[in-house]
């Protein structure tokens, strides 16, 4: 376990005034914060919940990470040391925070954002869970894994949920499958520089080079969604990351991964490359399809 941070009176202040909760207690002194965990294994993880930090004032869907970070005033967690960050886990609790939509009600979905982490290293596995479920959810985010290729710091991760492509995003939906979960990934933080005289670069995790492998998004998706079945009855999901320059949608891997599965879902593992914009679905009975 890594020691909390403590707030300061500025941060509690802000926390106070955006409704800042941990399960049903708003977060009222300055060492109020939750843990993050450092492990040698995943299913030590298991059974770890009650981390996250619950914000009660929503924000537009739309909102970077950059505005998430200033205007929440979210806390800065230090990582594990450099000399076994490659050999461990770092499982940082997250904050969430609900979406809105321009006439100010809310969608449905969340921000999940992780604490700014003081630096990130290359080989250092981030795992990130305990993602909220959705009105209306039929496919949620168990967790997210990654790990980094290059050092970095003051990095912080925003996790866009939704059940459906907000409108106002001005993105065409899938034609290949029924939308279930959008999934849109912002980010801050700059690249570790060797000379302090080097002007700070900013961290590109849209790209597949700042990622050792693929991130790992694990999936869970309900049995009786209303789909085309696999031969063992679970939905035949799709998956597409949206590409900005074209316009278009371009398919992903999703494989499914039945070691996740639970009584009431069925699991999937999907490989995203890097982050940006992506959505997952029920694939689309073959007459309902449309010609583009």
């Amino acid at each position: 376990m890594s020691p909390s941070p403590k707030l300061d009176k500025s941060s509690l202040h802000t926390f106070n005034l955006l409704g800042a909760r941990i399960g049903n207690k708003p977060v009222t002194s300055l060492d109020a914060l939750p843990p993050a965990l450092i492990v040698t294994s995943e299913e030590e993880l298991k059974n770890q919940s009650g981390r996250n930090v619950t914000f009660g004032v929503p924000i537009l869907f739309n909102t970077t990470a950059a505005e998430i970070f200033h205007k929440f005033n979210i806390p800065i967690y230090q990582t594990p040391k450099k000399s076994i960050a490659r050999d461990v886990i770092f499982s940082p609790p997250i904050f969430l925070i609900r979406q809105t939509g321009h006439d100010n009600l809310t969608n449905g979905g969340f921000f999940s954002v992780t604490p700014v982490l003081e630096k990130v290293y290359r080989n250092m596995t981030l795992l990130i869970n305990g993602f909220p479920s959705m009105e209306n959810q039929s496919t949620g985010i168990e967790q997210i894994k990654l790990k980094f290729a290059k050092d970095g710091t003051r990095v912080g991760l925003s996790f866009g949920t939704s059940s459906e492509i907000p409108a106002k995003f001005n993105i065409t939906q899938p034609k290949s499958f029924n939308t279930t979960l959008f999934l849109n990934i912002d980010y801050i933080g700059n690249e570790s520089s060797k000379s302090n005289l080097k002007k700070s670069k900013s961290l590109n995790l849209s790209s597949t080079e700042s990622f050792f492998s693929s991130p790992e998004v694990t999936l869970q998706v309900s049995k009786s969604l209303n789909a085309e079945k696999l031969n063992d009855g679970c939905p035949k999901i799709k998956a597409g990351v949206f590409n900005d320059i074209t316009r278009k949608w371009q398919p992903l891997n999703v494989t499914r991964s039945s070691t996740t599965d639970s009584e009431s879902t069925c699991g999937y593992q999907l490989l995203i490359g890097h982050f940006s914009k992506f959505a997952v679905g029920d694939v689309v009975p073959p007459s309902q399809i449309q010609i583009s």
